[in-house]
């Protein structure tokens, strides 16, 4: 089907394949705007997250000590990420690295929990799969947050922009095989109109 398309239309192929490169190297240069927009998803994670494992609390089987301090840190998580989810939203002055730290923190702390939650559901007998990804998803960022405040905007910005511009690429290498498909096609069909049939 690919294989068609750009074979009939290899100039579209051409064209959405410059303006998707054109993009992603737009995207590589959009470093404040962006770090924003990671601070907004990251507060929506840990909402979200939080939100999801205190409804389920009551169904792990957890003991008193953990029940209680898994309760305070979901609250304490929503809290924080709301608070990150708004302040992007009002544009509000603030330390970007302040920030960072700040969701590092927090990540870690739901890290070290929602893993010791984890082992404890196995040992109780009702794992949960969900704490154990949340747990090392939220210990990876947590660190990565840590080791580059500064540079973690860029490093994704440059990440998600190359990801962007390969993409562009192969609609452009795809309309180039279109393109040498279509003059093949068109040579054959020359050549078989220019045969004589006795």
């Amino acid at each position: 089907m690919q294989r068609g398309f750009f074979t009939r239309f290899w100039v579209i192929g051409y064209i959405i394949g410059a303006l998707v490169v054109a993009l992603g190297i737009f995207v590589m240069f959009q470093q404040d705007s962006f770090l924003h927009v990671f601070v907004f998803l990251l507060g929506l994670f840990v909402t979200v997250s939080s939100i999801v494992q205190l409804i389920g609390l009551s169904s792990y089987k957890l003991n008193l000590f953990f029940h209680r301090t898994t309760l305070v840190r979901a609250i304490i998580s929503i809290a924080i990420g709301l608070f990150a989810v708004v302040v992007p939203l009002t544009a509000a002055k603030i330390s970007w690295t302040v920030m960072l730290y700040l969701m590092a923190a927090v990540l870690g702390l739901s890290a070290i929990i929602s893993l010791i939650d984890a082992i404890l559901t196995i040992k109780g007998g009702n794992f949960r799969v969900s704490l154990l990804a949340d747990g090392l998803f939220s210990l990876i960022v947590s660190i990565l947050l840590f080791a580059f405040p500064k540079e973690i905007g860029t490093i994704l910005l440059k990440v998600v922009g190359i990801v962007i511009i390969l993409n562009g690429l192969f609609f452009v290498v795809m309309a180039s095989r279109g393109r040498a498909l279509s003059k093949r096609i068109a040579s054959l069909t020359i050549e078989g109109e220019g045969e004589v049939i006795p």
